[in-house]
């Protein structure tokens, strides 16, 4: 019978931030928090993305990451700003419109991560079951990081956030990316894993939902949702969006689903690596 007893996470935070790291049922759940980076940081990271005339985003956690890994398979799947940047300076330059004056302000995002890619991965029919995520359940492990944020030059806001659960039945990951432009488009970016334990299957999906600010505003009116936000009906230009709006209130324009398979290895052992850098 496998054990279903629940470690204690470790935490070390010290001079250059908190690292956490979390073990149960087969996996190893860490997540590091930091400050932002630094101009030289940011120089060297632009040089990276090869789109030295384009800037970054406002705040970019270059050091944040969450990563989980499955011990019996090797199997991975990490989080970070660098790899969501790389994706994006990729739409960049493919764009030959994009200057200093017109590039992407929103820094629009469809990451979902940077899994290891010698695992069997195929589309499923599968759904992540959201209703029974809904439930109560005991958290045994929890982590929000901040991968980046920009404030679109004071005309709204742009966030890329990974959060992680860990409960007694399994953990779901969301990786969100979220930008708003006032009285404009907003956009809606959902990466989403899952996984029971017991099981060697990990859910993967990923939705794309876009909407403007104002028929975002009338779907809430609708639905008396502008009641939580205070926003009064008569007033729109106060309507505030926010990510848990969009998801509520539109239906995805795009969505995959694939379902990853981490059987544990015949013969060799898997590498397992974890982050042993000081803090």
């Amino acid at each position: 019978m496998a054990d279903t007893t629940a470690a204690v996470p470790d935490e070390v935070v010290g001079a250059h931030g908190s690292k956490r790291c979390f073990r149960h049922r087969g996996w190893i759940f860490e997540s590091f928090k930091t400050v932002a980076l630094g101009t030289e940081e940011r120089t060297q990271l632009s040089e990276q993305c090869e789109v030295p005339c384009i800037p970054l985003p406002e705040i970019v956690y270059g050091d944040n990451y969450l990563r989980l890994t499955h011990e019996a398979s090797g199997w991975a799947v990490t989080f970070n700003a660098k790899d969501a940047l790389m994706s994006w300076a990729r739409h960049q330059r493919q764009d030959l419109h994009s200057t200093l004056t017109s590039y992407d302000v929103m820094y629009t995002c469809e990451y979902e991560g940077s899994p290891a890619e010698t695992f069997n991965i195929e589309p499923t029919e599968h759904d992540i079951p959201l209703d029974k995520l809904r439930e109560h359940a005991t958290i045994l492990f929890y982590d929000h990081i901040c991968l980046f944020e920009d404030d679109i030059r004071d005309l709204g806001e742009v966030e890329l956030i990974v959060k992680i659960r860990v409960m007694p039945f399994g953990f779901l990951v969301l990786c969100r990316y979220f930008a708003r432009m006032d009285d404009k488009m907003i956009k809606l970016r959902d990466s989403r894993y899952y996984h029971e334990f017991g099981t060697d299957v990990v859910l993967r999906d990923f939705e794309i939902r876009e909407s403007t600010t104002t028929a975002l505003h009338h779907l809430c009116s609708a639905t008396h949702e502008h009641e939580a936000t205070g926003t009064d009906d008569a007033h729109p230009a106060c309507f505030i969006p926010t990510a848990d709006l969009m998801y509520a209130n539109t239906a995805p324009i795009t969505r995959t689903a694939h379902k990853i398979h981490v059987r544990p290895t015949n013969g060799a052992e898997p590498t397992v690596i974890v982050d042993q850098r000081p803090i």
